[in-house]
């Protein structure tokens, strides 16, 4: 009998090796670029006042992980990038510059968008170099809108590249608008590979846009307008700045509770190995060199499975905290094992 203890106290620490690395895929579901931005790890960029935006006021969100940049291009008013060296996705805004003939009081946006839109307008404007695959009607902040999807091989510095673009485009006061959403790879297959992976996150990242001048009044038309309006598509400075509340305070109170779910979560991994040998399975302390020997290893493997959560999710950031939280793990992970060995001792 004795024997059999030892042999399953010996089993031990590989089966609650297993179950913690069974785990790993939930810790990776936590650490997902889309669970994030849910969570609320956003961040809002607004183009008012930007010199490239010409009249152009409109904000979106984009992944608090990620790198806001200039645009390089006279063009590109802004360019989002993962906080990587060498990023495989890209979202950029684009501001072609203001319509011929297009009023800029946005009187004739609508038109100019769905001509704009028409196949045969976006074959036109697609560059030789680049394959049109389609394009899609939809809607932004009920503007009409829609999507051009199209690939481009390029080489750049001697590196070929192909590049899979999705670009949400509208018009707002007489100016052409594009979002254009990119997947970067080597070959087409692994550029479409990617985009489809990247489309959710792209999709989200759109939905966000929201045009505040859209929501804006005129002061005439405020004070004429009845008390009542019911579910008027017209919202009042009031009711903008309402919503604007409303929608900063659900970001910032999603991301603390996503902050303290992550926090919990990731400890509860660390240290499952610890608690899973001391309470389950031997029910007793450990001696301290059996407990050094097994925390070490478990802190080893958590800094190795955050090391790959992180080149997984693009995150070049948090070298140093995968370090301390190695030490405090495995300080932790020691302290559980031996916990209670001084009174068994007495």
């Amino acid at each position: 009998m004795l024997h059999d203890r030892r042999a399953r106290c010996r089993r031990s620490p590989l089966l609650a090796l297993a179950a913690c690395l069974f785990s790993a895929p939930y810790l990776a579901a936590q650490s997902d670029p889309v669970s994030a931005y849910d969570a609320g790890q956003r961040l809002r960029y607004s183009t008012s006042g930007h010199a490239k935006a010409v009249r152009v006021n409109l904000t979106m969100d984009y992944p608090a992980a990620w790198v806001a940049k200039e645009g390089e291009r006279p063009h590109i008013v802004q360019t989002f990038v993962p906080d990587r060296n060498i990023p495989t996705h890209i979202v950029s805004i684009v501001v072609a510059g203001a319509l011929p003939s297009i009023p800029s009081d946005g009187s004739a946006d609508e038109e100019a968008a769905r001509t704009l839109c028409e196949e045969e307008t976006v074959r036109a404007m697609t560059p030789s170099s680049t394959v049109f695959l389609g394009t899609s009607g939809t809607t932004v902040e009920g503007r009409t809108a829609c999507f051009i999807e199209t690939r481009t091989e390029t080489n750049r510095v001697g590196v070929d590249a192909v590049v899979r673009s999705s670009a949400l485009m509208f018009v707002i006061r007489g100016v052409m608008v594009q979002v254009q959403g990119a997947a970067v790879a080597t070959t087409t297959a692994e550029a479409d590979e990617q985009m489809s992976a990247f489309r959710p996150l792209l999709q989200r990242i759109e939905n966000s846009i929201v045009l505040p001048d859209r929501w804006q009044v005129p002061a005439a038309a405020a004070v004429a307008r009845p008390a009542a309006v019911g579910n008027a598509d017209v919202l009042s400075e009031s009711d903008a700045e309402r919503r604007a509340r409303y929608e900063a305070t659900g970001a910032k109170y999603g991301g603390i509770i996503g902050a303290i779910l992550g926090v919990i979560v990731s400890w509860a991994l660390s240290l499952c190995v610890p608690l899973a040998i001391r309470y389950r399975f031997r029910r007793a302390p450990t001696p301290r060199p059996e407990a050094t020997r097994i925390a070490a290893l478990n802190a080893v493997g958590v800094s190795v499975l955050s090391f790959v959560v992180m080149v997984a999710t693009g995150t070049t950031r948090g070298g140093g905290s995968i370090v301390t939280g190695g030490l405090v793990t495995f300080f932790l992970g020691r302290w559980i094992l031996t916990r209670g060995a001084r009174a068994a001792a007495e």
